[in-house]
């Protein structure tokens, strides 16, 4: 079946016929760091199965990442454990604020999850067990064929609703708050539910595979997320930074909102580290375009209710009077 040109469901249809006649419809596992642990390491590996036909629907860097001779397009026994060899843990995971990462003090995944059997140790006992336990027999099941990747910079729980979206569609995410907003985050482990992930991973992930409605609908849930209260730490932020889509939606919220009294008494602290350069490239954009189009000396007029003090885009700061 020609992937580009068939729709989802096609394609989805097509790999479950192929698993009625013995085919796998899972031929890919992918690994993922799942945790941030109390070093400031990344680590514990998950494994997410996948259907790669699915995958190259949702973009074509799969194509390449399967058949142009990457390590990753190799087959291999998809059962075997994640390697010995290979470290479970890094300190260079390029994107430090990954709220898709589960810190070491929270429920982690791996203790009711398929991961937990990566931990040697945890479970030497009971394979012990199980050992003794089990009929004496010359016979080894063979392990699924099929690719293992193993993933660096995109967290577990980013990359399992990612493929629920490959497979179901957007209505199979569900995002979870952003850090900023200071409200609690499900973390949800049942093995039957999308986790909630963060709007900005998926942003990211999407802008990694070019995958541009999915790219729209993480911008989308970013944009829903701002708040008078959290808009100064979004737009400043090391995230912001490395998209401008992403800062010029904010930076138009910024300067709808500009009149609110909690950006008006924080901007100035924001202005002040960027004079000192604490603030991250681009963060002089911010100022320089608000500068621009809300620039109090062009802008100020007189309340007509009599006050005294001069007011931006039709709201008063002595009053509060809107217009």
């Amino acid at each position: 079946m020609p992937v580009a040109s068939s729709s989802r469901e096609d394609v989805l249809r097509a790999a479950l016929l192929a698993s009625v006649n013995g085919s796998s419809f899972e031929d890919v596992k992918f690994f993922a760091f799942s945790r941030r642990n109390r070093e400031g390491l990344v680590d514990k590996p998950m494994p997410v199965l996948a259907n790669s036909t699915l995958l190259r629907k949702a973009s074509s860097h799969f194509d390449y990442l399967f058949t142009q001779g990457y390590a990753e397009s190799g087959i291999v026994d998809m059962d075997a454990p994640y390697p010995s060899a290979r470290p479970d843990k890094t300190s260079d995971y390029d994107y430090d604020c990954d709220s898709d990462l589960d810190e070491q003090d929270e429920q982690d995944w791996s203790d009711t999850a398929v991961g937990s059997s990566l931990d040697p140790e945890s479970s030497k006992g009971d394979s012990e067990d199980r050992n003794a336990a089990a009929p004496k027999t010359s016979f080894t099941r063979p392990g699924r064929q099929g690719r293992v990747v193993f993933l660096d910079g995109i967290a577990y729980r980013t990359w399992r609703a990612f493929i629920m979206f490959t497979y179901l569609g957007s209505q199979e995410l569900t995002f979870a708050p952003l850090h900023s907003e200071g409200k609690s985050r499900s973390w949800d482990l049942e093995l039957n539910k999308t986790p909630a992930c963060s709007p900005k991973s998926i942003y990211r992930l999407a802008d990694r595979y070019d995958i541009a409605s999915l790219k729209e609908l993480a911008a989308s849930e970013i944009k829903k997320r701002l708040t008078p209260h959290n808009i100064l730490e979004e737009i400043f932020s090391a995230f912001t930074s490395l998209y401008p889509a992403i800062q010029d939606i904010q930076l138009e919220y910024l300067q709808e909102h500009l009149h609110e009294p909690v950006i008006q008494d924080h901007l100035p602290v924001w202005i002040e580290s960027l004079a000192k350069g604490k603030l991250l490239a681009g963060s002089e954009r911010v100022i320089s375009n608000l500068l621009k189009g809300n620039n109090p000396a062009n802008n100020s007029k007189r309340c007509p209710g009599g006050c005294s003090t001069a007011y931006y885009i039709s709201h008063c700061n002595g009053c509060g009077r809107n217009f």
